[in-house]
């Protein structure tokens, strides 16, 4: 029977007719916009949640199941009406109540605002972030979604109306709007509330429209659990056209005996164990106690139909380098204290394995003793590293809940057990490694988790060193950032098909040649995989960033052998896919171990020069094997109202989205591109679109004052934002030099924002600059009382990203997503270090400060100093970033002034303009192009 989960993956749904009128106690713990919106006074509360702006990714290609079927993995059978089922409504814990009156964060359908006002923007009101206390909280958690208005268009009793302006038509909907709850931001984002009704509309916003997806994605907000439902025997529900999921744009005709495909618009027959009559609405009675037709995200126990073989069990082999290199560095015994942390939690599945290898000029393969003997270890030394075989695999990946004791004495002695006092590293047989890897657990597929200090020289795989830093910010760029031959590629693709993915922990010590990270990280690119990079690594400074990250990487959530699709509406594809992945056959994404941490971005384009439905759907599907052994679909519907005209349109856009995706594409783009291309064409797009906008504008009698630029108020940062782009490492020569970037860490820095979360985009564009001191103005700031989660204290507001910050009496934390730097002004300094406990009778070491602010307060600790409220402040902004992420102390006025210099986006540089100079290039650019039309 089809059951829906209760307790930690409950739904809920937000009954109406609530009494009083007070915010809901809760909301200061939840994401979203603050701030309260009253429902006007005819009408009764609506939905209560938060909005977003996101959508599943992909096409009208072929179905997910005839794709299976290339990868070799079978095909659904047809679906039967007849076939036995037994399906059970799911219960509804009302967990959340409306209160008359007042809505607090807005989660409801998007919608087209049915107005496009124009703001007169000019020198003398730039457009900035907010930089409120909630709204630089919501940028450091979720990027800033955007909250479409909400509009009076469904009342409670069920009957609906098609918004004037051609919104939704809400009708069409499988569930009263009040008991819809959308798919999180965090799950899927979209660039736009709105999407355009044909190809000319599109080309003349110039902008991309597209989304990006991350299903795997964790969230403290009960509203983002995603509800787990199973058939049992019977079929899931899914057209028999374009094989999407059922959901809730789904319309049901013939007194609920056939419904219509949001995607497609085919006509499908219900079969009869799914059947439940239409009220005098046309939806079915039971609509709001089934997750698939009431939620935006859900998740569908799989058949049998959905897998050949049985689900694979979690497979971690760890590969490690064992150099004195890696030894001496601390890397080796940081990766081994994140393996030891890690284990009580891997354990819990007792189908869990576990494997180790060691490499340095030759393979050392480690026999695990069983628990009866756990100190009978022994070892086998591969040398022949062009014929790489396993000498005895039977006890070399074993059941880790059978052999944990022994698992944890090799731990314990391997850096006795391993032979590093003759290898330094300039020998390394790191394609060996990797290789002797891929025979080891290929039959099961898996995580091979690797750290590697030195770069690979002999055996296969072996390359030269291709650094000069004269490149960064050059043509011959290009040719340093490509991968060195193919064997990593090849490789990697053989992983790929094994459902085996590579995660690379580089750790080289400032005495280190460089990596050749272009070459390496071909392995997670291809294999959905993970990149640390840690340069310069020394032990008692980074040790502890190695091991959070080993242990992150190892407990976190992850969907074993996955694979993804993407459909769209009708006669609307998906044009290209940007992150970590192996596209099969056309449109399905090979990701064998996916996990919550990465995202991937997902452009449209259009197959027809008109759409002509009312709404755009999109859905993503995510076919995986949970660490339990089950097979399981994430699946995530999106839908948007379309619109006909520009000007509303660009009254939907969500800035940061969209010059998120812009950002991704140019990542993409700088493998086979100069940056000086893609920086105009990047350019040529903005200001295609801008003004595009002052010419419809103006068809609309609306003209501009001289020097000032309408705008509707969501396009007020893309200026702002879109210089942040040009600004960044990424495609900024000067910003590449600032900041000290070799040609490992552009390497390195393309494949970490290759499949970054929004969050850390939002934060590259623009940066966040937040006060750690003095936060006397602030009280409640940092404030993390006993029993207090992490994630709901105050912040204290934001800073602007310019000179002006920059005030010697102060002390802050510069958050750019990627990277963390603790800002210290001259005459704050002092006062701060004692704040923190620091003796300055001695002789200081500002590079202590890091590890001081991430300990954790302890018992009895005053909570109210402004040192203990810095630390909490400065643990929260790090458990929102990719953990692992270092921070950099930059006295005011020291050796990393200009690095620092160069995080400030909106001020002058040689070669780039500040932002109010900026502006004004940019309309005079736009003047010049309206004029020419």
């Amino acid at each position: 029977s089809a059951a829906v989960s209760t307790g930690a993956n409950a739904f809920t749904r937000h009954p109406p007719g609530m009494d009083g009128g007070q915010t809901h106690p809760s909301q200061e713990s939840m994401p979203g916009d603050w701030d309260r919106m009253q429902v006007p006074a005819t009408g009764a509360p609506q939905g209560y949640g938060w909005q977003p702006t996101g959508a599943g990714v992909q096409t009208t290609a072929p179905a997910l199941v005839q794709q299976m079927n290339a990868m070799s993995l079978q095909g659904q059978t047809p679906m039967n009406a007849n076939h036995p089922s037994t399906y059970t409504p799911g219960t509804v814990t009302p967990a959340r109540m409306v209160p008359p009156g007042v809505l607090t964060q807005p989660r409801t359908m998007p919608q087209a605002a049915p107005g496009t006002p124009l703001h007169a923007i000019g020198m003398a009101n730039l457009p900035r972030p907010p930089f409120s206390a909630q709204k630089l909280k919501i940028r450091i958690t979720s990027g800033d979604p955007k909250l479409p208005n909400l509009q009076e268009f469904l009342s409670l009793d069920g009957s609906s109306t098609e918004r004037d302006s051609g919104g939704f038509l809400v009708s069409e909907m499988a569930c009263p709007l009040e008991s819809y709850i959308p798919v999180s931001p965090r799950h899927m984002q979209m660039t736009s509330a709105a999407f355009p009704n044909s190809a000319a509309l599109f080309r003349k916003f110039g902008l991309p429209i597209g989304i990006s997806v991350n299903p795997m994605a964790t969230s403290t907000d009960p509203l983002d659990e995603v509800p787990l439902v199973s058939f049992g025997r019977s079929q899931i529900i899914r057209c028999q056209r374009c094989r999407g999921y059922i959901n809730f744009m789904c319309k049901f005709t013939d007194g609920g005996r056939a419904w219509r495909c949001a995607l497609c618009q085919f006509l499908n027959n219900v079969p009869e164990d799914y059947f439940y009559p239409l009220d005098q609405y046309g939806r079915r009675g039971d609509a709001h106690s089934r997750p698939e037709l009431c939620r935006g995200s859900v998740e569908f126990i799989a058949p049998q139909e959905y897998m050949i073989r049985a689900p694979m069990p979690p497979v971690y082999l760890f590969v490690l380098e064992a150099t004195t290199r890696s030894m001496q560095s601390g890397a080796f015994n940081a990766m081994l204290q994140g393996i030891k942390q890690s284990l009580g939690q891997l354990v819990e599945s007792d189908r869990t394995k576990v494997g180790l290898l060691t490499y340095n000029e030759a393979v050392h393969f480690y026999h695990i003793a069983s628990d009866s003997s756990p100190t009978d270890h022994k070892i086998s030394v591969l040398c022949d590293l062009d014929d790489v075989f396993l000498p005895s695999p039977d006890d070399t990946l074993v059941n880790l809940s059978e052999f944990r004791a022994g698992f944890e004495e090799l731990l314990e002695k391997i850096p006795d057990l391993c032979d590093a006092a003759n290898s330094n590293g300039d020998r390394l047989a790191f394609g060996a490694a990797m290789r002797a890897a891929y025979l080891l657990i290929g039959s099961y597929g898996g995580k091979v988790i690797t750290l590697c200090c030195s770069r690979p020289s002999v055996g296969p795989g072996a390359l030269k060193d291709r650094s000069d830093p004269s490149v960064i910010g050059t043509d011959r760029e290009r040719q340093a950032i490509a991968p060195d031959g193919t064997y990593y590629k090849d490789l990697a693709l053989e992983f790929s098909r094994k459902q085996m993915s590579v995660d690379l922990f580089l750790c080289p010590p400032p005495t280190s040649p460089p990596l050749d990270i272009a070459s390496l990280a071909t392995l997670p690119k291809l294999t959905c995989g993970d990149i640390v990079f840690m340069r310069d690594f020394v032990g008692p400074r980074d040790s502890k960033f190695l091991t959070e990250a080993v242990e992150n990487d190892l407990i976190r959530d992850t969907a074993f052998e996955a694979v993804m699709r993407v459909r769209a509406s009708k006669g609307i594809r998906c044009s290209s896919f940007l992150g970590r992945f192996y596209i099969r056959s056309t449109d399905l994404l090979a990701l064998p171990n996916f996990d919550s941490d990465k995202s991937f971005g997902v452009q449209f384009g259009f197959d027809e020069t008109v759409f002509t439905q009312k709404i755009f759907v999109v859905q993503s599907a995510l076919l995986y094997t949970s660490s339990e052994g089950e097979r399981r679909i994430r699946v995530n519907t999106l839908a948007v109202p379309v619109v006909n005209s520009l000007l509303e349109l660009a009254s939907n856009v969500d800035p940061w989205s969209t010059l998120s995706l812009m950002l991704r594409t140019a990542t993409d783009h700088l493998r086979d591109r100069k940056i000086e291309d893609i920086r105009k064409q990047l350019k040529s797009n903005v200001v295609s679109c801008l003004s595009s906008i002052r010419q419809s504008s103006q068809a609309q009698n609306s003209f501009p004052q001289p020097g000032t630029m309408l705008l509707p108020e969501s396009m007020f940062l893309v200026p702002l934002l879109f210089q942040g782009l040009l600004k960044s490492p990424l495609l900024s020569k000067e910003a590449s030099i600032a900041q000290g970037l070799r040609i490992d860490d552009k390497a390195a820095l393309i494949h970490l924002l290759d499949a970054a979360p929004s969050e850390v985009m939002c934060a590259y564009l623009y940066p966040n600059f937040i006060p750690l001191f003095p936060l006397d103005g602030y009280p409640e700031a940092g404030l993390l009382n006993e029993g207090m989660r992490l994630h709901d204290i105050q912040l204290p507001p934001g800073l602007p990203s310019a000179t002006s910050s920059m005030k010697q009496e102060l002390v802050f934390l510069i958050d750019t997503g990627l990277t963390m730097t603790l800002w210290l002004g001259r005459s704050a300094a002092e006062a701060f270090c004692v704040e923190l406990g620091l003796d300055l009778s001695q002789q200081v070491d500002l590079d202590v400060l890091p590890s001081i602010l991430l300990h954790p307060l302890q018992t009895g600790e005053d909570r109210t100093r402004n040192g203990a409220r810095a630390r909490v402040i400065t643990q929260f902004v790090a458990s929102q970033r990719p953990t692992g992420t270092r921070i950099t102390v930059a006295l005011q006025g020291g050796p990393l002034r200009q690095k620092v210099e160069s995080m400030l986006i909106e001020d002058k540089t040689a070669s780039n303009l500040a932002y109010k100079d900026f502006w004004s290039e940019l309309l005079r650019e736009i003047q010049s192009k309206s004029s020419d039309h």
